[in-house]
């Protein structure tokens, strides 16, 4: 009877030991709303994080997509990534690189009143089939690192997502129709000097939310910052990390995020953090010759 009972609990941990080692192993969910659609319409795939009862604080993973598909958005809003570090479509090989942040971490999002904990979304994939056929959508090279001071990693394994295409559907579509005319929530720029990939330069660093349709670019440009005549550069397509076209002069940076909607916010920025020293003022020194110059012409016209 002592045997039995040794055995059984033994068979129990080997049995504990097994679910605890599964419940504390994060997995990617690739959630459709159809997997069969006509060719030509729009379908959207959600990317979700099962954080497998252990709180995530980053991650990195890659979404290879058949070159029949064709890739008309990633979309982040409400999103549980509070900064995104890589969310890029490389079309020459068809891949969606995703890296973020969930600053305090991730353990998965618990139902009011239950103790049902459901897993958090990363973002949305709005895809289009080209032609008919049976493709298969693949997350791998899937990276968490544990919010427990010392971000420990953790593989996630891979995961595939099939969609049949047949027929026709030119007009069809089975993507989320979001209405947004609201801008996107007020962001942060840091400016910071770091040795490594730039070289001691200064990089402005950025990343703005948007609730509904998600943030689809960035804009930047710098004015050099005068007393008097600011120089305006061009606004010009950015991501974060920016290196700063001017490292020294006096300037402003301003971000503008652009979501899917067209809704814009602009944040700004002084750079460097400082007054203008006098030999800075350089136009209103400029205005002061101009003008004595300016008097003294005249004047000898009076005389």
């Amino acid at each position: 009877m002592k045997k039995i009972i040794t055995a059984s609990l033994i068979a129990l941990c080997i049995c504990a030991g097994a679910y605890v080692a599964h419940a504390q192993s994060p997995r990617i969910l690739l959630d459709g709303t159809v997997r069969e659609a006509p060719v030509g319409s729009a379908q959207d795939i959600r990317i979700l994080l099962d954080a497998g009862g252990v709180s995530i604080n980053a991650f990195t993973l890659a979404i290879h997509v058949p070159d029949e598909l064709e890739v008309e958005a990633i979309r982040d809003g409400s999103s549980i990534v509070g900064v995104w570090l890589e969310k890029e479509f490389d079309d020459r090989n068809n891949v969606i690189r995703l890296e973020g942040i969930m600053p305090g971490g991730f353990a998965g999002t618990t139902i009011p009143n239950s103790m049902i904990v459901q897993p958090g979304l990363l973002a949305v994939l709005q895809i289009r089939a080209k032609q008919e056929g049976v493709w298969h959508i693949t997350a791998s090279q899937g990276r968490a690192y544990v919010h427990n001071g010392s971000g420990s990693e953790v593989g996630i394994s891979d995961v595939s997502y099939e969609l049949i295409t047949s027929g026709s559907g030119e007009n069809s579509t089975d993507a989320q129709d979001v209405t947004d005319t609201a801008a996107p929530e007020p962001f942060q720029i840091f400016i910071a000097r770091t040795d490594g990939e730039f070289g001691g330069k200064y990089v402005a660093s950025f990343s703005a939310k948007d609730r509904d349709s998600g943030i689809k670019r960035y804009e930047a440009r710098q004015t050099i910052r005068t007393a008097i005549i600011p120089i305006p550069a061009p606004w010009r397509e950015a991501a974060s990390p920016m290196t700063l076209a001017y490292q020294w002069l006096p300037s402003i940076i301003e971000i503008k995020a652009i979501d899917f909607s067209g809704n814009e916010r602009t944040e700004a920025m002084q750079h460097p953090q400082r007054d203008l020293r006098w030999y800075e003022y350089v136009d209103i020194l400029i205005v002061l010759l101009v003008v004595v110059a300016a008097g003294g012409i005249l004047r000898k016209k009076v005389l």
